[in-house]
C-alpha cells in the first residue's frame, strides 16, 4: 500500500507543487492578474516579485 502511495507521488506533475512552494515562501498569491490585483488592494502588499539583489545606494 505504501509503495502505491509513493509511486503516485512520484508520477504527479511537480510544477504546480513548485509554484505553490515558491509563492508560499515569498508570501505571494497564486492566481490570475485580476485575482492578484484584488489581493493587492485588500492587503496593500505588492503581489509581483521584486528585483533580486541588494538595493542600489542613493547617489549624493
Amino acid at each position: 500500500m505504501m509503495a502505491v502511495f509513493v509511486n503516485s507521488l512520484l508520477c504527479t506533475p511537480l510544477q504546480p507543487i513548485e509554484d505553490i512552494r515558491q509563492a508560499t515562501n515569498k508570501g505571494m498569491a497564486i492566481g490570475n492578474d485580476k485575482f492578484k490585483g484584488g489581493i493587492e488592494k485588500l492587503t496593500g502588499n505588492n503581489m509581483k516579485p521584486k528585483k533580486m539583489g541588494r538595493p542600489y545606494k542613493a547617489k549624493n
